[in-house]
């Protein structure tokens, strides 16, 4: 039986927000568990600051690493106050009254819920209970706080709603956090680096600019921004440094990583770099599988004539009479990644 994760080296910068994507599988939540504490290693070692908190022989239990963790649920008690449901971790080490009151207060006016002290979680909107779930990890001074997959459940109004609140809270505390999901768009949009993960390996840590514009690997390439890989071969560096590179029966300048080697290649290409092109121009012939409206624009889902067979390409076209279904159109390639040697 192969790992559940498997030679991940990530190291995460003090006040960083850190997503880990992948699909259903990947090892996202194992790496969570880890990291808080719900799980030990076979293998290397988890730090947190200077402090060593786990390896293949020692285990620092949950409770002592400082590591908040909010679930999808956000798990509060319901018949807890806002107040005792974020001064609960206080209560369990036995903090004393008066830092009890100076914490709770604090981290309540930092989340934005001062005045909201005697409600209970029923009474509370979707954003104001995941501020409370937050609220307690600060309270419990916790020096990482780690998100599985928690918006995952909710509708899409209220999972914009939420990521404008964990942006702000970001913001207002400096937090670490690591953040878990297997929607691209919401690691895109929250985080300042992205940890893409499959089979148990880590594939790429990247901004999300990067990781859309340069991915490392075809699986990468696939699962984020839906692009498709083709086969190419690069013939050399043009003029204007990009690579040429002959694929689908034509020839393009394309972006690659540094000292690509001439030869066989992938490459990524994204819905924009590829153009309707006029006929006759010699460009990729194409024929329309699907076509679908999408509010001022047509998405066409494309197979090239000289593609390997199965091979489909995503592109907009503003147009009020697209190609249908069937029919033959000439497509010009302006752009597109090199996928990097293996």
């Amino acid at each position: 039986m192969p790992p559940a994760l498997d030679g991940i080296d990530l190291a995460i910068e003090d006040g960083e927000l850190v997503a880990v994507l992948g699909p259903s599988g990947s090892g996202k939540t194992t790496l969570l568990r880890l990291i808080a504490g719900f799980e030990a290693p076979d293998a290397g070692t988890i730090t947190l600051g200077t402090q060593l908190v786990a390896d293949a022989r020692r285990q620092m239990p949950p409770e002592h690493r400082r590591v908040g963790v909010v679930f999808q649920s956000f798990a509060l008690w319901p018949h807890m106050t806002v107040k005792r449901n974020v001064g609960y971790p206080l209560e369990v080490r036995g903090v004393g009254r008066a830092e009890y009151e100076r914490r709770v207060a604090a981290v309540l006016e930092t989340v934005g819920l001062t005045g909201l002290e005697g409600r209970r979680p029923a009474e509370l909107s979707g954003g104001q209970r995941q501020r409370v779930a937050l609220a307690r990890c600060l309270a419990m001074e916790a020096t990482v706080v780690c998100l599985d997959e928690p918006l995952a459940s909710l509708d899409v109004h209220l999972r914009a709603t939420l990521q404008d609140e964990l942006l702000a809270f970001h913001r207002s505390t400096g937090a670490t956090m690591l953040y878990v999901t297997h929607d691209q768009a919401e690691a895109m949009a929250l985080a300042d680096r992205v940890a893409m993960l499959e089979g148990g390996r880590l594939l790429q840590v990247a901004s999300p600019a990067e990781l859309y514009s340069e991915p490392a690997t075809p699986v990468v390439a696939r699962f984020v921004g839906r692009g498709t890989v083709v086969p190419g071969r690069v013939l050399g560096r043009a003029e204007d440094g990009r690579y040429r590179v002959a694929l689908l029966g034509t020839t393009a300048h394309l972006r690659g990583r540094p000292g690509h080697p001439a030869g066989p290649a992938f490459v990524c290409l994204r819905s924009e770099d590829v153009r309707p092109a006029a006929p006759g121009s010699g460009a990729v012939a194409a024929i329309v599988q699907r076509r679908a409206y999408q509010g001022g624009q047509w998405a066409l889902e494309v197979a090239p004539v000289e593609g390997p067979p199965g091979t489909r390409l995503l592109l907009a076209v503003a147009s009020e009479a697209p190609p249908a279904p069937g029919q033959t159109l000439e497509l010009s390639i302006h752009d597109g990644w090199v996928l990097p040697t293996p």
